[in-house]
């Protein structure tokens, strides 16, 4: 059972965040035991000048959920790595795979691979972690000993449908940072340049540096976290187009999540991890074939609402924080409260 806006908010208000700290506490529960959870770096969410790691963001998503749904967590932390020698709790979730080992060894000690490329490393992890944890079924099918957590949607209250918003309109968009090795130009001109012929969102970092002046001439900028509900809910067409390594190792982005949560209409590239989307994502071969699908889907609104009927329902029933969260508690033998 899913916890309601207004069901959490009941709950919520006794749990306390001490800001300066990043520490959160639910002064309402029995238990006794901390709940740690490490990353690369923390950045000034609500600041629209940083770059806001989306890391941060799901780890303040499964902070919520632990203390909601685990009653034996009094406590909470986020540290980053500069804080790596302060790490003093009884159960510790490692979200970077080199952030410091800790000198004092937790009760439970558990590492997320949510970030690509890293899976060449996995037996060298499983000697230090007591879990290891994958979105990649490839990565789980090749070594049993780790377990399948993909990713998830950060907060089904925020990722929904919203009235369209001018600032954001596009008949299609894609939400996504350059770099020259995960998005080179052969893939750009694949995935994103037959979106150009129409009005075409292109938002993130760095797309200026793009080799293809039509797709120069489509990008819009840094995205501030808050708005990509309003990008998603003002396009016509969401492109959801993986990075290479995420490609070469079948991890299913956020986008796909967020997008679908907000009951956009979502063309994908293909591998066979995103076959549980099948009912609720066209799967496009890219150039010529994208061509074709975006002409069709862009003249038959009927047909694009016919295909994202039940994509929300699917996302908010099994692909949130609190479903990850239950998977971690059963992994390290918490107890889940419903």
């Amino acid at each position: 059972m899913r916890i309601t806006t207004k069901k959490f908010k009941a709950v919520y208000y006794s749990i306390k965040r001490v800001l300066k700290k990043d520490e959160f506490i639910n002064e309402k529960s029995r238990g006794q035991l901390t709940f740690g959870i490490c990353l690369l770096n923390k950045f000034t969410v609500s600041d629209r000048n940083q770059q806001v790691m989306g890391d941060e963001l799901q780890a303040r998503a499964i902070v919520k959920e632990v203390l909601l749904h685990c009653p034996e967590i009094k406590r909470c932390r986020i540290y980053d790595i500069r804080e790596a020698d302060s790490v003093r709790d009884d159960i510790v979730f490692v979200m970077w795979p080199d952030y410091p080992i800790l000198k004092r060894k937790p009760l439970k000690y558990i590492l997320w691979l949510q970030n690509a490329g890293f899976e060449h490393r996995i037996n060298e992890f499983l000697k230090i972690y007591n879990y290891v944890l994958s979105p990649s079924k490839k990565c789980c099918a090749k070594f049993s000993e780790v377990i399948y957590m993909p990713m998830a949607c950060e907060d089904p209250d925020v990722f929904k449908k919203v009235q369209s918003d001018e600032r954001f309109k596009s008949d299609v968009c894609f939400v996504g940072n350059f770099t020259e090795s995960q998005r080179p130009t052969w893939f750009q001109k694949e995935f994103l340049f037959p979106a150009t012929k129409y009005n075409f969102g292109l938002w993130g970092t760095n797309w200026e540096r793009s080799g293809i002046e039509e797709i120069k001439k489509a990008a819009r900028g840094r995205l501030d976290p808050k708005d990509i509900p309003h990008v998603y809910s003002s396009a016509k067409v969401v492109l959801a187009n993986h990075c290479l390594v995420h490609r070469e190792e079948g991890m299913v982005t956020t986008r796909i999540y967020e997008a679908l949560a907000c009951s956009s209409f979502v063309i994908s590239d293909y591998f066979a991890a995103l076959d549980e989307f099948r009912d609720h994502i066209i799967f496009s071969k890219g150039g010529k074939d994208l061509d074709e699908k975006l002409e069709y889907y862009l003249s038959n609104p009927e047909a694009r609402l016919a295909k994202i009927e039940g994509a929300r329902e699917m996302i908010v029933n099994n692909h949130t924080f609190r479903n990850r969260v239950e998977t971690i508690a059963r992994t390290v033998g918490l107890k889940f409260r419903e």
